[in-house]
């Protein structure tokens, strides 16, 4: 089974569409459909996002669509990469990136305002019985916006599973060690677990360094170190029981008898999609699930995307 969900990096007006049966390339008003996994009563929710640099806003919008996912019954919702900022520029990613995650369960904490805000998201598209709902009443903050935070905060309010496809986080080493202000992030691909713990953490392998003449130009090399570990994780979904011995420990899912063990996650992002052998490596590792988030630029996806997924199988 492959899931993937996309998002663009133009910068266009935000748009929410929650999709249950896969990624949908088509513009236009939210499209909702139901898909259950194969051989499962468990359903997945997949989110497909135009974030821009405000994490505020961006993170009430995942807050919707877990409301929106919980009321139709998921189990776990997937969000893709840079789900919860996208930078204008990469001095801005560099400023804004989370802290490093040192311990699933500790690190900084957001505001009283944005946590409540969380909770009325989720609450209000969950009483929803459309996606057009009236949320005027929530209001911004001018105080630091924690991603991490906010994902482990709507995770526990929804009670869903969460895989957030890529977040900056910072600690990577600079680029240059006889520069060490040049300071970089690692892109990070994150699995929640529903009480809001961090079950698995992989850092993006292969970095997107492009050049198009007049159409687009990026190097995330300059400013994201690679990680170096290849992650499969355990999760509520799917349709056959993981082999425990196949599992790194750091990612196994936690006792609780209501969700067992079933669902084996290949963890990737985007760029790694390029690279077939690494999801045959993550396949004998015991992945039954191979997820591809990603932020494609316009003219890479048109050209590519649709011919690198079909190609995986």
């Amino acid at each position: 089974m492959l899931f993937f969900c996309g998002a663009t990096k133009q910068r266009r007006a935000r748009q929410i569409r929650l999709l249950l049966s896969g990624f949908s390339p088509s513009s236009g008003a939210m499209h909702m459909s139901t898909a259950f996994t194969s051989g499962s009563k468990h359903r997945i929710a997949v989110a497909q996002l135009r974030s821009t640099s405000d994490k505020f806003s961006n993170l009430l919008d995942v807050a919707r669509c877990a409301g929106w996912a919980k009321r139709d019954g998921a189990a776990m919702l997937f969000l893709p990469e840079c789900c919860c900022f996208l930078g204008e520029s990469a001095s801005q990613t560099l400023e804004e990136a989370d802290p490093p995650i040192q311990d699933a369960d500790s690190g900084p904490r957001n505001s009283y305002t944005l946590v409540s805000a969380i909770k009325s998201a989720v609450r209000l598209a969950y009483e929803s019985k459309k996606e057009d709902i009236d949320d005027k009443t929530i209001v911004g903050t001018t105080e630091q916006v924690l991603i991490l935070d906010g994902l482990r905060n709507i995770a526990r309010e929804s009670g869903l599973w969460i895989s957030a496809g890529g977040i900056h986080v910072s600690g990577a080493p600079p680029h240059d060690t006889a520069d060490p202000d040049h300071s970089r992030v690692y892109n990070t691909h994150l699995i929640i677990d529903c009480v809001g713990t961090v079950k698995c953490l992989y850092r993006k392998i292969h970095l997107f360094d492009v050049e198009i003449p007049g159409q687009v130009s990026l190097r995330e090399s300059a400013t994201t170190a690679p990680g170096k570990a290849l992650k499969v994780c355990d999760s509520p979904i799917g349709k056959n029981l993981c082999r425990r011995r196949w599992i790194r420990a750091d990612c196994l899912v936690s006792p609780r008898p209501h969700l067992g063990c079933a669902g084996c996650l290949g963890v990737t992002i985007c760029y790694d999609l390029r690279f077939p052998e690494m999801y045959v490596k993550l396949t004998t590792q015991g992945a039954q699930i191979l997820l591809v988030p990603s932020a494609f630029t316009i003219p890479t996806g048109t050209a590519h995307w649709h011919t690198l997924l079909r190609g995986m199988f």
